[in-house]
């Protein structure tokens, strides 16, 4: 299964802060691949945001530019937008956008050998420290790894 992790990453100083061990060297060099887009699936791409934008300013909804650009990639090349916010993932969920959340992401990691469990404690317990953890974390956490999150 592909992933699709749009580039607010890169840009966004929050995330990289939230999500610094994506720049260990082993996750670095995994993400210079980029997804190629060609030129009728940048005009989709365009389309799909204006009923993105759309349906956002209908229903009042908190998500940015760069998170509806990435719905709308993920819509048209049909790949999974990895996010934890609410807003997005209802956005997904009423355009039929596949999504995973991040724990889901790090588990499918972890069953494929790139990373390891002692990491996500970390991360987890990193989130847990300031206070920014996702909806519905104990739950999913539990059903992922089987385990209670560390404290």
């Amino acid at each position: 299964m592909a992933v699709f992790a749009c580039y607010t990453y890169d840009i966004n100083t929050f995330l990289r802060k939230k999500f610094s061990w994506v720049n260990e060297d082993e996750y670095f060099y995994n993400r210079q691949k980029r997804i190629s887009i060609s030129r009728a699936e940048k005009r989709q791409i365009e389309l799909t945001i204006e009923y993105l934008v759309n349906y956002k300013i209908t229903n009042n909804l908190g998500i940015s530019k760069i998170d509806i650009r990435c719905l709308a990639q993920g819509y048209v090349q049909n790949i999974p937008v990895v996010t934890d916010d609410t807003d997005m993932l209802e956005v997904a969920k009423v355009f039929g956008i596949r999504t995973i959340k991040t724990l889901e992401l790090m588990a499918l990691m972890l069953d494929c050998g790139h990373i390891k469990m002692k990491k996500i404690r970390e991360i987890v317990t990193y989130w847990e420290y300031i206070g920014d953890k996702p909806a519905n974390f104990r739950k999913d956490y539990k059903r992922l790894f089987r385990e209670n999150p560390p404290i």
